[in-house]
């Protein structure tokens, strides 16, 4: 039976006895429950039935913390709207707690490069910008797949990723607070919803100014309390939006403006300091997302994609952030990409 039929199904149920309205309720509480369970201790997920994976994976977004609304872990920027605060923070959901650390540029801590070998030339700094999955969402300083090409394959390392960043941001704040050396190298660490930011960019060749309130608001944002009656109620509004959704769907919106791709290279362009750079893109999205990048454009611009062969596990069981293991899994990647041992995808 189809979803559709099963969701109509539901609506004729709840129109025709308030006992099926109850039923609904009891469920919901039902369910609240599982999901508040795993939610409180993670390593349960695995054994869950599939239904409950799949609810917990909905309700999580909603009692996530993120860590750009932590006042600790960030500063206001007029240009940015935030930047990392230099220093500790603590950041912890419901599988990890980090605490992490940034220097004064407000770059993330990566060690010193590993000993090269003897002969072995001397080796390009890898300049990193990206969002959260670069940034290193839910790992250790140590964990960061930028911290990984110093530790385990040898390349100088600076983690200037910030997490919900756009490339727009990403770029502006490379060329005000971070000095290129002529030998550089430039990792792009591409994510799709960087493309509403780039979109904005492509067409207003501008991002911001951003007002100090507009942080605060961030600052203000409250995610659900992981317990039984609060998670039932993150329930009860996902199960009626679904319920009240046209039974054939929302056709897709169309934009006006630049595909993904072409507002990507139009954001590129507008910083025409990385002309004189190696840059190289590696996409990561969640787990089984392929990117919406063209290779062939990119390519063409002389700019290689790099798509890592991420797995499922290689993720977080409820997050979508990647686990140490994804993490050196794009380190590798990006290692042979570097070295001119792999093509791009």
């Amino acid at each position: 039976m189809s979803s559709s039929w099963i969701r109509k199904l539901l609506q004729y149920a709840l129109m025709l006895t308030p006992a099926s309205v109850l039923s609904v309720l009891v469920v919901l509480v039902a369910a609240g429950v599982a999901v508040t369970k795993i939610l409180r201790e993670p390593s349960q997920f695995a054994d869950a039935p599939q239904v409950i994976q799949t609810l917990t994976r909905a309700v999580y977004w909603h009692t996530r913390k993120h860590w750009h609304t932590i006042p600790d872990c960030v500063q206001f920027d007029t240009e940015l709207l935030y930047r990392p605060r230099p220093g500790e923070c603590v950041f912890e959901n419901a599988e990890f707690r980090t605490v992490m650390h940034f220097d004064e540029r407000g770059a993330r801590l990566t060690p010193d490069p590993a000993q090269a070998d003897a002969g072995d030339p001397a080796r390009p700094r890898l300049v990193i910008v990206g969002d959260s999955h670069a940034m290193g969402w839910g790992v250790d300083d140590h964990e960061t797949f930028a911290s990984m090409l110093a530790s385990e394959h040898g390349h100088p390392t600076v983690n200037f990723a910030v997490s919900s960043y756009g490339t727009p941001r990403e770029l502006l704040r490379l060329r005000r607070d971070f000095a290129l050396a002529p030998d550089d190298i430039v990792i792009i660490q591409y994510c799709d919803n960087d493309f509403a930011e780039s979109r904005q960019f492509a067409t207003r060749s501008a991002i911001g100014p951003y007002r100090p309130e507009e942080l605060q608001h961030l600052f203000d944002y409250r995610p659900a309390r992981a317990s039984a009656l609060p998670i039932a109620g993150v329930l009860l509004r996902l199960t009626w939006k679904e319920l009240t959704r046209p039974l054939g769907g929302s056709p897709d919106r169309v934009h006006d403006g630049p595909d993904p791709t072409t507002a990507f290279l139009r954001v590129l362009g507008a910083f025409p300091e990385l002309r004189s750079h190696r840059v190289i893109v590696v996409a990561i999205n969640g787990p089984g997302v392929a990117t919406h990048l063209s290779v062939e454009p990119l390519a063409a611009a002389g700019i290689p994609l790099i798509l890592p062969d991420l797995s499922k596990a290689d993720f977080f069981d409820i997050d979508d952030h990647m686990r140490p293991a994804g993490h050196r899994r794009v380190a590798a990647a990006l290692d042979a990409a570097i070295r001119g041992q792999a093509p791009s995808q």
